[in-house]
């Protein structure tokens, strides 16, 4: 059979037209494969930063969880704190007797004639209830662990509260156990500059009395630690001036303690 020209012409277009179609189904095969891997590995990127989203948020809620515990733990050794200073300035007022009957002695006179009059000694006993054991008691009274825990203004305040007892208690006491001119060992100037220190107000006031009032600042002392602790528990922080008042006082207590070290018997 003879094939007629017009088609035996259209065989070569025939196979290009094939070719053609067959280079693009190959051409999206091609990228229906390339489509399908690209998927797959962003779906697995996905995955992974699924997976990665969840140990961060997991570790992110365990560390906010650990935070919280520790900051209650805090708070809770903190209110702890400040309650525990107040008890120990309660525990100061023992001896506050001694403070006030301080002011009501000539304690230059007394102490010049201590050594030798034994009525001057009981005196001074009697009325303002010192000793060697009570003055190691006083001793005793510390607050030492709170510190780190409660507010460095009502810390200043509590170390000069008890600062100022323990300096009128035992320049009474020396007189009593007969030491002569007890007085000329400790010098009441750092009592004093510790006083206008922690309370400026009363600076004219100390001025003006000297070292024989000390014992009347006793209770504006207590007061203003409870204010201060007051603060403390509302969440209120010291203002710059009063963490620069406390630093002061705290230094010239530390001054205090070591003129008193170095000069006081160790009996």
């Amino acid at each position: 059979m003879t094939v007629p020209l017009w088609l035996a012409a259209l065989f070569p277009l025939l196979g290009v037209v094939t070719i053609w179609f067959g280079k693009i189904a190959i051409k999206k095969y091609v990228e229906r494969s390339v489509e399908a891997a690209f998927e797959r590995r962003i779906e697995s990127v996905r995955s992974d930063l699924r997976v990665k989203e969840a140990k961060i948020s997991a570790l992110q809620s365990s560390a906010l969880s650990n935070r919280a515990g520790r900051d209650a733990i805090i708070e809770k050794r903190r209110i702890e704190a400040i309650e525990k200073l107040w008890q120990l300035s309660l525990q100061l007022r023992q001896y506050k007797m001694a403070v006030t009957t301080f002011g009501l002695f000539k304690v230059e006179e007394l102490s010049a004639r201590a050594d030798k009059q034994e009525a001057v000694r009981e005196a001074v006993k009697a009325m303002s209830g010192v000793s060697n054991e009570r003055m190691q008691e006083l001793a005793n009274i510390g607050g030492d662990s709170e510190r780190l825990f409660v507010p460095l203004d009502a810390w200043a305040t509590y170390v000069a509260l008890r600062a100022v007892i323990v300096f009128a208690f035992a320049r009474l006491n020396m007189i009593a156990i007969g030491i002569k001119d007890s007085h000329k060992l400790i010098d009441g100037t750092y009592i004093i500059n510790i006083l206008k220190a922690a309370m400026p107000a009363y600076n004219d006031y100390l001025d003006r009395y000297g070292v024989s009032v000390v014992g009347k600042l006793v209770d504006p002392l207590e007061e203003l630690l409870l204010k201060q602790l007051r603060s403390a528990l509302n969440g209120d922080d010291a203002d710059q001036q009063a963490v620069e008042q406390s630093a002061k006082v705290l230094r010239l207590v530390r001054e205090f303690q070591a003129e008193a070290a170095a000069t006081l018997p160790e009996n």
